[in-house]
């Protein structure tokens, strides 16, 4: 059986991240373009929070 590109890609991911994108996600189902790029969105938004935390407490926190 030949394994896509977008499966190899999302299997070589760590497990806690592919746990939290398909957290975000929800179940496996047909998403709309707005669905999708809110997703991302939300994603990015929660990374650069994380990131502004950890540069305010001089990196002490995850």
């Amino acid at each position: 059986m030949t394994t896509s590109p977008i499966i190899t890609a999302w299997e070589s991911l760590p497990l806690d991240i592919r746990r939290a994108a398909e957290e975000a996600v929800g179940h496996l189902r047909p998403m709309s373009h707005a669905e999708i790029l809110l997703v991302i969105a939300q994603a990015i938004a929660k990374e650069r929070q994380r990131s502004k935390i950890s540069q305010h407490d001089g990196g002490k926190r995850g």
